[in-house]
């Protein structure tokens, strides 16, 4: 059963029924695209496993389950909301993992967005199998390694970031109450908010094995970028299809970090897919386990999977909780 050209109609149809639950959502319409994209892939998917049996129209049940989904966003925004403030407001020291969807909130090009940039050194991609095949012979040839890098900064340094979420993190780390960012994502969206707010004094990053800290008993305060940086194209990036990287100075630091009593965090994953099993296992797993835990992003995969997770752009939840 193919019901995909239901797509724009119940989007429009669940619409205002979002807006009623969120009435100061600022792109509703991508919100309610999800919502029907999600029931029609269910439905699609499960056929007759999952349609009434009572001879209940399927559009129409395609609308009831939308509007199911819809109350349930909803719901779950409130609730996570009033718990995740009530831990900001205790003082929590925040610890914060960036994935690509901050970054696409932004205009950054997501994964499969970087076609352009393989086309541009000459190679060639169709599906995301074959783009994974093309950032290996990337990787293995050092010509196009740095030609990719430096073609890569030239898009960045021609977005001026004015993304407040950008700007509110980089200023919570200015303040203090965040404590560490672990960052996935090459760009400098969060270097240049940060600027911006202490032009004299760069944001502390550490961008390699090399820059971590030998001494292993004190506080860090960093920018970790884990997987690449666009200010410094002469080190290692971690390209899509390998596993993410966790520095052997940060496996002891976290270490450290949650044997403290002085401290109690508070830990957002914002706009990252958790599809990578090394961050998962070295990150994710252990700051849930020593911290209060929330998810923020677009994925209904996530959704419902995560019960601590908030189906809502980081631009529009993030000033309400921080």
């Amino acid at each position: 059963m193919d019901f995909s050209y239901l797509g724009n109609r119940l989007s429009k149809d669940i619409e205002g029924e979002l807006s009623e639950y969120l009435p100061d959502y600022p792109d509703i319409g991508s919100l309610a695209w999800i919502v029907a994209n999600t029931v029609i892939t269910e439905v699609e998917k499960n056929g007759s496993n999952i349609l009434p049996m009572d001879g209940i129209d399927p559009e129409i049940y395609l609308l009831l389950l939308a509007r199911e989904y819809s109350k349930k966003i909803s719901e779950r925004v409130f609730k996570l909301k009033n718990e995740a403030k009530g831990f900001f407001q205790s003082n929590y020291k925040i610890l914060l993992l960036v994935g690509a969807g901050l970054s696409y909130e932004a205009g950054m090009p997501l994964t499969r967005q970087l076609k352009a940039i393989l086309k541009a050194i000459g190679i060639k991609t169709t599906d995301d199998r074959n783009l994974n095949e093309a950032f290996k012979t990337v990787k293995t040839n050092p010509s196009l390694d740095i030609e990719f890098k430096k073609r890569f900064r030239n898009l960045i340094n021609q977005k001026v970031c004015e993304n407040s979420s950008h700007t509110l993190i980089a200023q919570k780390f200015l303040d203090g109450s965040m404590q560490e960012i672990f960052c996935l994502n090459w760009d400098n969206l969060i270097e240049q908010s940060y600027n911006k707010l202490n032009g004299s004094y760069p944001i502390k990053k550490i961008s390699s094995e090399d820059d971590c800290p030998q001494i292993n008993d004190s506080f860090i305060h960093a920018l970790w970028k884990l997987n690449g940086d666009v200010d410094e194209i002469d080190t290692t990036w971690i390209y899509p299809g390998e596993n993410g990287r966790v520095f052997n100075g940060l496996d002891k630091y976290l270490n450290f970090l949650f044997k403290q009593t002085e401290k109690t965090f508070i830990s957002l994953a914002v706009g990252y897919s958790e599809s990578d099993e090394n961050i998962n296992n070295s990150i994710v797993t252990r700051i849930e386990d020593h911290s209060a835990f929330f998810r923020i992003g677009m994925d209904m995969r996530l959704f419902n999977k995560y019960e601590n997770y908030f189906l809502v752009s980081a631009q529009w939840i993030l000033p309400q909780l921080l």
